[in-house]
């Protein structure tokens, strides 16, 4: 390395502690002041560095945080989600029973009502006449009931679809787009249904973008299926009382059977005899296990699965409880009805007995 000289004047008093410095140290004055140099422009340099790297630093500390406070709201709204849903089960399940006992109180003081009733036929015209009006009315009754009733009653769920498949990704978006607004914007029957219950919702959502979905759907395509598109219709006997809620409980449990996450979107449909859900579901997922992107396809076995599914979360059950509640009380008032009869004929021979028949 070349050198130079250099020549300065400094203060006696560091002069000197230089030279006592360098003899301590057993070096000489001109190699202990390039050390010195060199320290101070190694300092000074390190502040120029950090001085430089610290908004990168920043930057880099401000980002963990965000990431770990976006995960801890994440965390905590998850919580609180579980903690309402149980919330809302509970409450649901109180109405639910509160609901049963308020049935069966008015079927019971509706029943007493009919016998009160056909008691008073009976003693002011005769319990033939009487039993001959009860199952008049009771046969109008019925017809008035069974013409309200769909031809659907008594079968199984619908669950059916068809599938696009991969190709040219601006076709295939804009066909997609096309299929959304359609579902979105049919005929609404004014009655049944608003405007915002035609909006498309999701697994986490109530109200989704139409070009949200359609970006969703096409990011987790396949290369040999684009989308599914799913109608599910249940029965007359499986009534729904929540449709967002029984669309995702049923997707959640095709999830699983698909061990994959799956992304879909649907709108229902009440503009018909048969209320149905339109769903559209991406061709891709990615696996549970192995977090790797994996082809959707739905067999005749996942969509035997969707209508067994639907079956169980529909309130199929409840329903059917409250047939065997009306059935119970029809049997003990045909069992009621015969002595009635026989009390109000054994009153009408003791009248007669004692003259006091038509007087």
């Amino acid at each position: 390395m070349r050198e130079k000289q250099l020549n300065v004047w400094i203060d006696s008093d560091l002069k000197d502690a230089l030279a006592q410095r360098a003899k301590r140290e057993k070096t000489s004055v001109t190699d202990l002041t390039e050390d010195i140099l060199r320290q101070d422009m190694a300092r000074q340099n390190g502040e120029i560095i950090e001085q430089q790297a610290l908004p990168i630093i920043r930057e880099i500390v401000t980002t963990e945080i965000r990431k770990g406070m976006a995960q801890l709201l994440g965390d905590l709204r998850d919580e609180l989600h579980l903690h309402l849903l149980e919330e809302i089960k509970t409450v649901t399940h109180l109405s639910d029973d509160r609901f049963a006992k308020l049935m069966v109180q008015a079927v019971r003081d509706a029943g007493i009502g009919r016998r009160l009733v056909l008691a008073h036929v009976s003693k002011a015209y005769g319990p033939d006449f009487a039993r001959s009006a009860y199952e008049s009315a009771k046969e109008d009754v019925g017809k008035t009931l069974a013409e309200k009733v769909t031809t659907r009653g008594g079968e199984a769920m619908i669950a059916k679809g068809s599938y696009v498949r991969g190709g040219d990704r601006k076709a295939t978006s804009s066909h997609l787009a096309a299929h959304f607004k359609y579902i979105e914007h049919r005929p609404l029957d004014l009655i049944r249904e608003l405007r915002e219950d035609r909006r498309l919702f999701n697994k986490d959502r109530d109200s989704v973008h139409r070009k949200e979905a359609v970006n969703d759907v096409m990011e987790h395509s396949s290369a040999r299926v684009s989308y599914h598109k799913i109608m599910l219709s249940p029965a007359q006997d499986e009534p729904v009382l929540d449709w967002r809620q029984w669309t995702r409980d049923v997707m959640a449990d095709l999830e699983k059977a698909q061990h994959k996450e799956l992304h879909w979107y649907a709108v229902h449909h009440e503009n018909t005899d048969h209320p149905h859900v339109y769903v559209v579901l991406a061709g891709a997922g990615y696996n549970r296990e192995t977090g790797e992107k994996e082809t959707v396809r739905l067999s005749r076995q996942d969509y035997e699965h969707l209508r067994v599914s639907g079956h169980d979360h529909s309130e199929y059950a409840w329903e059917h409880r409250l047939k065997e509640l009306f059935q119970d009380l029809e049997q003990q008032d045909h069992g009621r009805e015969e002595p009635v009869a026989r009390e109000q004929s054994n009153e009408r021979w003791n009248n007669f007995e004692r003259g006091e028949l038509d007087r």
